[in-house]
């Protein structure tokens, strides 16, 4: 009975304990969607400290309607959104990081590469960066490189692309330029 009785202790105190601490995740942006046509793929790069050196290992998802929309005449219309999550090559310090809000304010092709630029708003661990120039390229069929300005955002993503694959409408990536509907 005392063992029980010590167990429920134990029990209420952890469950205290959880709940009252100060515990600190990046919390999503709200995502604004317009209907359409949405390509998806997955987000997998490897992001250098200033020497050069592998310093974060990230992953994650994007969704947009950038291949469905590909004019200056339509930028508005132009959605894009990425859940980033970062860890380090060693294991340590995993966290997360949303990209959310892209505003277009220019788009071009050269050789085959679109690359959309403007600005959107980056989920950091204190708090949400507004006006982030972000630049969105789509290289060929199946890449897509996304630059964070780092002067903006303390260089937390180091100062190179992130790069991600498009996928096709299985999940399968890297798979032709869309679009497809999630």
């Amino acid at each position: 009975m005392k063992k029980l009785i010590l167990s429920a202790i134990v029990m209420v105190g952890l469950l205290f304990t959880l709940t009252t601490s100060n515990l600190t995740f990046a919390q999503p942006y709200p995502r604004t969607e317009i209907p359409g046509d949405y390509s998806f793929g997955t987000i997998a790069s490897v992001q250098d400290d200033e020497s050069g050196n592998h310093e974060w290992i990230v992953t994650g998802g994007w969704k947009g309607n950038i291949l469905a929309n590909e004019t200056a005449a339509n930028a508005s219309d132009i959605t894009f959104s990425a859940n980033v999550r970062m860890i380090t090559v060693n294991g340590s310090e995993p966290h997360s990081h949303s990209i959310a809000n892209f505003n277009v304010t220019d788009i071009s092709e050269e050789n085959g590469i679109k690359t959309f630029n403007g600005t959107s708003a980056i989920n950091l661990p204190d708090g949400i960066v507004e006006d982030v120039p972000t630049s969105v390229r789509v290289l060929g069929e199946g890449v897509i490189s996304i630059w964070i300005d780092p002067t903006r955002v303390e260089e937390h993503y180091g100062n190179t692309p992130i790069y991600g694959l498009v996928s096709d409408e299985r999940g399968f990536g890297p798979g032709g330029p869309g679009p497809h509907r999630r």
